[in-house]
């Protein structure tokens, strides 16, 4: 495993993860603009069940994506303290005597 390219993965998730409520945004504001058109109709009341069901599976992938970029930081920065440990412990071993 290679620590950088997995922090950097990790760090990457974690920007998208914050991307993706601007999208709920958008969302809102097409189906705010449809609705207007739909006052009164079936099809106002399932456009505001499917967007309903989308903010909230936005909401989710971005918690996901926040925590699961977070771990794989973690992971990566958990790698190069272990790696930097045993080095270091070679290293003791070698010098003596």
């Amino acid at each position: 495993m290679n620590p950088a390219q997995v922090k950097a993965a990790g760090q990457s998730a974690e920007s998208l993860g914050a991307q993706l409520p601007q999208g709920k945004i958008e969302l809102n504001q097409a189906t705010d603009q449809a609705s207007a058109g739909l006052r009164g109709t079936a099809t106002l009341a399932a456009l505001d069940a499917c967007t309903t069901s989308w903010n909230a599976v936005i909401d989710r992938l971005a918690a996901d994506m926040d925590n699961q970029g977070r771990n794989l930081v973690t992971s990566a920065d958990n790698v190069s303290t272990a790696n930097g440990s045993v080095a270091d412990s070679f290293r003791t071993i070698n010098a003596q005597p």
